[in-house]
């Protein structure tokens, strides 16, 4: 069983077409979810639970990078390759971002 940690922070338009991650260290906002800690077998529950995650996200409404990692355990069977496919954040609701 391996345990993998979600986190979203602060995301802010870069005026590049990209976004830069705000890490809220020492700061009094809140990142727009607290982090996530699910326990996983496989790499597909990993990958559903992190588009779950997303989707709790993008119902902030608020401008967030999410990212994945594994906190403790094996990883499970093809992790690496499945994460190697994803973003190192998924932006959500960039849409709502004030270029």
């Amino acid at each position: 069983m391996a345990k993998i940690v979600f986190s979203t922070y602060q995301a802010k338009p870069n005026g590049s077409g990209r976004f830069s991650i705000v890490m809220n260290i020492g700061q009094t906002t809140p990142d727009p979810l607290p982090q996530k800690i699910v326990e996983v077998k496989t790499t597909d529950e990993a990958l559903a639970a992190f588009e779950e995650y997303i989707a709790e996200a993008k119902a902030t409404g608020q401008v967030a990078a999410c990212s994945m990692r594994l906190k403790e355990g094996r990883k499970p069977n093809g992790f690496d390759a499945a994460k190697a496919k994803l973003p190192p954040y998924t932006i959500v609701n960039e849409d709502k971002a004030a270029a």
